[in-house]
Formats: structure tokens, C-alpha cells, sequence
């Protein structure tokens, strides 16, 4: 329904987020869906396609330039709750399980495709410094829970040494 009252269609809005991650410089980014599921046919060259690099660049551009953590910091949300019946309310959760757990963690992105395996975009804030962290592991099939623990890690050692990931600047 976006894609259509934005772009017209469904394929139009497809061309204007390709346009939009040439315009933020995500070189290895085809988008093909509007929803970013598989395909059904499960080919990889059929369903969207990114990297850690141009999802970096995607987040940071939503950090910088929209409410991105209005809704990625929110843990659980019922939709329709006083206006469906009770049997029609949808129930949220988000899949961002260093949500709550982890200081500071207020977003981004998870994900899982037999592709790209389990994948983690997240940020947290503390003392007023923001740290972002991409994990996106093909060979790596632990689980979503292992690879946030490993986050988790990761996001406190980088709090320890005070450094901050940016990639060629």
C-alpha cells in the first residue's frame, strides 16, 4: 500500500529506494521487493541484495536524518488494541533482543535468509556517544541469540576503549 501511494506502484517504489542507495553511495545494494523477504523461488539473484558496508551507510543515513529509533527501540507494541476486537489485535515483538538487555541498545535491524544467514544492525547510546555495530555472517549458524551475545561483547568492549567504527573516514 506505501509503494502505491508514494511511487504509483509497487515496481516504482522499488526504483526510488534503488535511487535513494545510489544517492547515499551503497554501491552493492539491489533492491527487487518492497518488503526485503526471499523470493519465493529462494534465489539468491532474484531476492534483494546488500552489504555490511551499505547497510552502514543506510543506517547511519536514518540516524542522522529520520525518527529511525521511535520505532526500532520499541520492544513490544500491540496494534489496534481499543479499536479491533481483542481476537483482532496484532501483537509486536521485536526481534532485537539487546533491546532491554544491553545498556543504551536502542535499534536497528535483524534479520535472518539462508543467504546471508543471521544478520544484526544495531546502535546503542551511553554518556551521550553513539556506537554502531553491523554483523552480517554467512557462514555463521549458531543463532540469532549467539551472535547477539557476541554483540553484546562487542558493543561493551567498544564502550572499554572508547573507540568508534567508521570505515574510511
Amino acid at each position: 500500500a506505501l509503494g502505491r501511494t508514494v511511487a504509483g506502484s509497487q515496481d516504482g517504489f522499488v526504483e526510488l529506494m534503488n535511487a535513494k542507495a545510489t544517492a547515499l553511495g551503497m554501491t552493492h545494494t539491489k533492491f527487487r521487493t518492497t518488503h526485503g523477504l526471499p523470493p519465493s523461488s529462494r534465489k539468491i539473484d532474484e531476492g534483494d541484495l546488500s552489504s555490511p558496508r551499505d547497510f552502514a551507510l543506510l543506517a547511519r543515513h536514518l540516524l542522522a536524518k529520520t525518527d529511525v529509533l521511535k520505532y526500532s527501540s520499541v520492544r513490544r507494541r500491540s496494534f489496534g488494541q481499543g479499536v479491533r476486537p481483542a481476537k483482532s489485535v496484532i501483537d509486536m515483538v521485536n526481534h532485537n533482543h539487546l533491546l532491554g538487555k544491553v545498556e543504551g541498545v536502542d535499534g536497528l535491524k535483524t534479520g535472518f535468509t539462508n543467504a546471508a544467514g543471521f544478520c544484526l544492525t544495531s546502535t546503542a547510546e551511553r554518556n551521550g556517544r553513539r556506537i554502531e555495530d553491523w554483523r552480517h555472517d554467512e557462514n555463521d549458524r549458531r543463532g540469532f541469540h549467539e551472535v547477539a551475545r557476541d554483540q553484546e561483547q562487542h558493543v561493551r568492549q567498544q564502550q572499554k576503549t572508547d573507540e568508534t567504527q567508521i570505515f574510511g573516514e
